[in-house]
């Protein structure tokens, strides 16, 4: 508007000051448009990371895949500016890419996060030179080429991730307290049932939880969240001693597991 204002104090005619600020409209729906697309492909309920490793992985996958396009576009353009919704692309891709390593097995969470690491440095000097005009020089092109085919490398690189976890069976506590409980509360409705040690692992990492809340809470709130937490590694224990003997479905294991679900759901209130 202030461009179309300009021109007819210029005594410029109406229908080109219309024209540009047609054009300039037009641009400005687009960007917004393209945003809209991008938030609509790429954002999901961070609650969403209490659930198993598996579903996060995957639902993380899609985010980048969501992503990747936009992504490659902006390597690909020697003349894109840095800031823009390309390059955010790239550093959500490369957000997501952390949190799947995170959850994956060791190996693979190793060469994520080595990929990660190559596709930032290569990122942070790509828009290094094209803030200096040099997007169209011989080594900013270099480096396109290099991060486009590393974004695939990283993609790669966690489909094996999904495939390791699907083939080992092995799950991990879930990164929120809330998902730990709802892992252990899941075992402690079953305790009979193998789990692989998920439900054990998770209770234990909630106490472990719960004692670093203490050392941090007021004086009047951390003998109460230190005495749960003793509760419920002695319940587990219990629990636990059961279960090695096969008495993990006889009437005393329920009970000590029906006590131990309500000990950490006050835990987690805490």
């Amino acid at each position: 508007m202030k461009i179309y204002m300009q021109l007819l104090a210029q005594a410029k005619k109406v229908d080109k000051a219309g024209e540009n600020r047609n054009y300039f409209a037009a641009r400005m729906t687009n960007e917004i448009n393209e945003i809209i697309r991008v938030l609509q492909l790429t954002t999901y309920d961070e609650g969403e990371w209490d659930a198993d490793n598996l579903t996060c992985i995957k639902k993380a996958q899609n985010a980048i895949n969501g992503n990747l396009q936009t992504a490659h576009d902006w390597i690909e353009d020697p003349m894109a500016v840095t800031g823009g919704i390309g390059e955010k692309s790239v550093r959500h891709i490369l957000e997501y890419a952390q949190r799947i390593a995170d959850r994956a097995l060791p190996p693979d969470r190793e060469a994520i996060h080595k990929c990660y690491g190559d596709i930032n440095a290569m990122t942070n000097a790509l828009c290094e030179l094209r803030r200096e005009g040099k997007g169209g020089t011989p080594q900013a092109q270099s480096l396109s080429r290099s991060i486009g085919q590393k974004l695939k490398d990283l993609n790669a690189l966690i489909s094996r991730a999904i495939a390791n976890i699907e083939r080992s069976g092995i799950q991990q506590p879930a990164h929120t307290i809330h998902g730990r409980v709802e892992q252990a509360i899941a075992w402690l409705s079953n305790p009979n049932f193998d789990d692989k040690g998920l439900g054990e692992q998770a209770i234990n990492s909630i106490i472990e939880e719960g004692r670093r809340i203490a050392n941090i809470s007021p004086a009047a709130h951390r003998q109460d969240i230190l005495n749960l937490c003793n509760d419920c590694e002695s319940l587990n224990t219990q629990l636990q001693d059961l279960c090695r003997r096969g008495q993990g479905n006889n009437p005393q294991a329920h009970e000590i597991a029906r006590t131990l679900s309500q000990k950490l759901d006050e835990l987690k209130t805490h």
